[in-house]
């Protein structure tokens, strides 16, 4: 007996494909939207950063975030309110990976950047919040 008219039998509801196991593409790491920013693990940033070309790290958050938590080392800070007015400040040959403080505004910049003809734009999972590395303090 086949698994749809088991369950019809049984009185059970099929199974209705969300695609949810599809949405997280293990190549390119970019949920499903090959418009979206790649999504990239810290430790796959600092490969990165050891590379001959490393990314441009670009912080997102606000000032006073900043001052409260700290940056990586060498990023360049455009906060995402200043993001449209200032994104001429950033070269969009450059890989660049864009953090916050949890992944989630740096998303929405790293889609903007792709939008405005950025080619290699990455989002750091975790943001801020997930980086083992240095941290520098004002």
């Amino acid at each position: 007996m086949n698994e749809s008219y088991r369950r019809r039998l049984q009185g059970q509801p099929e199974p209705v494909d969300t695609g949810a196991d599809t949405l997280f593409d293990e190549d390119d790491n970019r949920m499903g939207n090959p418009h979206s920013p790649r999504q990239m693990k810290a430790a796959e940033v600092q490969q990165l950063l050891q590379s001959e070309e490393p990314p441009v790290l670009l912080d997102v958050r606000e000032k006073p975030e900043l001052m409260m938590s700290g940056w990586i080392p060498g990023s360049v800070h455009i906060p995402m309110s200043q993001i449209v007015g200032r994104v001429s400040e950033l070269d969009p040959k450059r890989f660049t990976v864009v953090y916050c403080a949890s992944g989630m505004r740096s998303f929405d910049v790293g889609f903007l950047l792709i939008q405005n003809g950025f080619g290699g734009v990455a989002n750091l999972v975790g943001g801020i919040h997930g980086w083992p590395g240095q941290i520098e303090r004002a």
